[in-house]
């Protein structure tokens, strides 16, 4: 009985896709989608579908992105473990430590910790602020709003550092099944000799780990830092720009050199 369930599946999933395509198409020219990675299933479906109805479907290329497998048995290493000892020891001259890792109904606590080492970090002290994910003036309103969402908060982890009850270091990611997405750290540069970012990192990895998590998805930039902790390539990011049938289809294809060219290359 799987095959039949499946193939209901599968075409009620074209049939909404179509739905959304025809919707679209009366409404939009072009539809920007991305940055997505490669292969994504989701994506994946939606162009061949496109495709099939003649919507011109051009891509440019954005970044690599760094993945980490968490299954590893040389994962981390005792040379790198013997390192970090090391650092936490002298980290520890500055004051007590305390590694924790955030649970439920301690989202908007956390949240105002995060926000204070972003006002701290680099962002805080090199740019306007606005990009920053947890301060009051930078996205910690949509944050502290889908930590309400039940849902979306199971989804939630969280690892602090606090030194002499300071928070000097955090790690914020989202879990979907095995796999976990990166999605901001910071640290406070007072402490930055001890990579205290580096060692919070590897107990929050350690700790997913021993919680099931077999993948780390931490999207693109930051290469090195990220490679160190033992991330590789992984997909390819891509911007996607779906052009409706008709002319606005046969134009997009004679311009698709200039918007893949508009990509990072």
């Amino acid at each position: 009985m799987a095959v039949p369930r499946l193939s209901h599946a599968r075409a009620g999933c074209t049939r909404a896709v179509d739905a959304l395509l025809d919707t679209l198409g009366r409404s939009v020219n072009a539809l920007r989608i991305g940055p997505v990675c490669d292969g994504d299933p989701t994506i994946e479906a939606l162009l061949a579908r496109a495709r099939a109805k003649g919507w011109a479907a051009l891509d440019r290329f954005v970044a690599n992105s760094f993945v980490l497998d968490l299954t590893q048995d040389d994962w981390p290493r005792g040379s790198t473990l013997r390192k970090n000892r090391f650092h936490e020891k002298h980290l520890a001259e500055h004051g007590v430590l305390d590694w924790r890792f955030v649970g439920a109904g301690e989202w908007e606590l956390a949240f105002d910790a995060f926000a204070q080492v972003e006002g701290r970090s680099w962002i805080g002290a090199k740019t306007d602020g606005r990009d920053a994910k947890f301060t009051r003036t930078g996205h910690g309103r949509f944050w502290r709003a889908a930590a309400r969402d039940p849902i979306l908060a199971g989804m939630m982890s969280a690892a602090l550092l606090t030194i002499k009850g300071v928070p000097s270091a955090f790690s914020f990611d989202l879990d979907c099944g095995p796999t976990r997405y990166a999605i901001a750290n910071s640290y406070d540069p007072a402490v930055a000799r001890h990579s205290p970012g580096k060692l919070l990192a590897y107990r929050n990895l350690m700790h997913a780990r021993g919680a099931g998590i077999r993948m780390v998805d931490w999207g693109a930039g930051d290469s090195g830092y990220k490679q160190t902790l033992g991330a590789v390539q992984g997909p390819a990011l891509r911007d996607w720009l779906l052009v409706r049938p008709g002319v606005p289809a046969a134009l997009a294809r004679l311009l698709k050199g200039r918007w893949a060219a508009s990509g990072q290359g």
